[in-house]
């Protein structure tokens, strides 16, 4: 029908390029976003009776996604069910450390190639998101970024993102954004994003950037109805 449509039935296909701007922000030599992910409109898994499905879930990421859309065997997102996004299933300060980010993908700026790094050798004090995608490790606990100094060095930190999860719009924009695309697909969706913190004297803001939507693969066919095309 579309190619009836546009007149090109009799039209040879040829192999598109598909060019995309990375979304980040430059830090030191490297750019990358503060937060990047994939998004899914009924949640795979959970892991308490208090989670609810059809809220939505999330696999975050400080720095680009490839590290919440490929699965690692050494290094873990942050997975964030959108019923209750501070309900983790790791308990205990060490089980959460362990089950963190440890390393970032970055574009280098100066050699102008994707890297990986460990978070440690990115991720300095000065970094201004820091406290809100980071604890602090203090003995056998962790505790929430108030304030940034000194004191704070990169081998002390942990990817958490528990203030963002607690202290800004993040949440209820993920979630808006998620509805609108389940009802305008008429289907769960699996969208991939990003996100950029922009610090304010209050609750910092939070902009949302849509990188790709589909229907989501893990359901069953018969579970995604069709979307008419006119």
């Amino acid at each position: 029908f579309y190619r009836r449509r546009m007149g090109l039935l009799d039209y040879d296909e040829r192999m598109a390029i598909l060019l995309q701007v990375v979304q980040g922000q430059s830090y030191h030599r490297y750019l990358f976003p503060a937060l990047a992910g994939v998004a899914l409109g009924r949640a795979p898994i959970v892991w308490n009776p208090r989670l609810s499905r059809d809220e939505g879930f999330v696999r975050l990421v400080n720095g680009l996604g490839t590290r919440a859309v490929n699965r690692v065997a050494d290094d873990y997102p942050r997975l964030i069910t959108l019923s209750h996004p501070t309900l983790r299933p790791e308990t205990a300060p060490q089980a959460i450390q362990h089950y963190s980010q440890h390393y970032i993908d970055v574009i280098d700026l100066e050699s102008n190639e994707f890297v990986t790094r460990p978070i440690k050798d990115v991720i300095k004090a000065d970094y201004e998101t820091l406290r809100w995608i980071a604890s602090i490790r203090e003995e056998d606990t962790l505790l929430p970024l108030i304030s940034l100094g000194r004191g704070i060095t990169p081998d002390r930190l942990v990817l958490t993102f528990d203030n963002l999860l607690q202290r800004t719009d993040f949440v209820p924009l993920l979630k808006g954004m998620l509805a609108t695309l389940n009802k305008r697909y008429n289907a769960p969706v699996e969208m991939e994003f990003a996100a950029t913190i922009t610090p304010t004297s209050g609750r910092p803001n939070v902009t949302l950037h849509l990188l790709q939507c589909r229907p989501q693969s893990s359901l069953r066919e018969a579970q995604v109805r069709p979307v008419p095309l006119d």
